[in-house]
């Protein structure tokens, strides 16, 4: 009986499986969309995507324990300043140490987007804008 355990799969093998199914599907949603707004034209030459932000998030940093640090956020198109120059420097990771709310990656949003604001939510989870975003 116990060698019989010892080779079978974890007990929540299934569950993984499922989110990761789960998982899969969104991302493959995600880049239909991008795929979609980058093939279509705008008048200055460039596409729907270069003057769209779309953000994509998990509600948890960690499933299986409801964590909410480390919480996975996926950023694509971009935000152009007045002048044409994008707000945000894309196609790579910025992690944050720490206990660092995801209001402040709203309160850099909201700016790139021209609002005048230095919080975002309730205060006691706003800390300013995040810093290495451009």
């Amino acid at each position: 009986l116990a060698a019989a355990a010892s080779t079978s799969s974890p007990p929540n093998a299934t569950a993984i499986e499922q989110l990761v199914q789960i998982n899969i599907f969104y991302a493959e949603k995600f880049a239909q969309l991008l795929d979609r707004l980058d093939s279509i034209p705008e008048g200055d030459g460039q596409t729907m995507l270069d003057h769209t932000l779309v953000v994509w998030v998990n509600e948890l940093g960690r499933g299986n324990s409801h964590s909410l640090t480390d919480i996975p956020f996926i950023l694509a198109g971009n935000v152009l300043g007045a002048d044409g120059t994008p707000r945000f420097r894309m196609g790579r990771h910025v992690h944050y140490d720490g206990e660092q709310p995801h209001n402040d990656l709203l309160t850099s949003i909201c700016q790139a987007f021209g609002m005048s604001t230095t919080h975002f939510g309730d205060m006691r989870f706003s800390n300013g804008p995040l810093a290495r975003l451009t």
